[in-house]
């Protein structure tokens, strides 16, 4: 069985922290599709990788998202812990910019 893997790497405009975010397909293609809608995050601080398989190299911290988890809270997930290791500050990305991104996802995929 070959599995296909998904992965988004979006180096920040500044330096920081390195984020490792791993989960189950296709919960991480629909996190990598959302986030990667979302035009703040080229000026978060540091490195945020997110992967369908295990992520390679030293980060900060490790995250692994749960296949029972919709991808609106895996997002929000996501966001949450890079805004605790300082890599988005001042106002962050609103809820309402997470929504907008969601919009193209799959109605079974999104939070009721």
């Amino acid at each position: 069985m070959k599995t296909a893997t998904n992965t988004l790497t979006i180096n920040g405009a500044r330096p920081g922290p390195r984020l490792a975010v791993e989960g189950p397909e296709p919960l991480t293609s629909s996190v990598i599709s959302a986030l990667s809608r979302l035009p703040s995050l080229v000026y978060l601080r540091g490195t945020l990788d997110i992967s369908s398989s295990n992520v390679s190299g030293e980060a900060d911290y490790q995250l692994s998202l749960k296949r029972t988890q919709t991808t609106l809270a895996s997002v929000q997930t996501v966001l949450a812990h890079a805004t605790v290791l300082g890599m988005i500050q001042g106002r962050g990305v609103s809820r309402t910019a997470i929504e907008a991104a969601m919009q193209d996802q799959v109605p079974s995929q999104r939070a009721a």
